[in-house]
């Protein structure tokens, strides 16, 4: 999100300069209007940073109950034992003798 910061800044920047030009050459409307522009850029960078903040924390949380998932799955016992993988219990091999008369 790094970019996202700098572009923001760098958009800050250049509707804060906009501004100053404007009131510079007696364009006051717009130099008003181009620096509350560059108020409501200032906040949505604060809001982007607290997003990515909240987004960092829901991930590390994620990222933990997954990790505690899978800690708890690996120390269960096999179901199947390792050996007896892709083997057919001796009833499912066997001839049926009913079928057989």
């Amino acid at each position: 999100m790094s970019s996202e910061f700098d572009t923001v800044d760098r958009l800050h920047e250049l509707v804060s300069v906009a501004a100053q030009r404007c009131r510079d050459h007696s364009a006051r409307q717009y130099g008003a209007e181009s620096e509350t522009l560059a108020e409501r850029v200032v906040d949505l960078g604060e809001e982007l940073h607290l997003d990515a903040d909240h987004l960092g924390r829901e991930l590390a949380c994620q990222s933990e109950r997954l990790a505690a998932a899978v800690s708890r799955s690996a120390a269960r016992p096999a179901l199947v034992p390792a050996g007896a993988v892709g083997v057919l219990p001796a009833a499912a091999t066997a001839p049926a003798r009913h079928l057989a008369r």
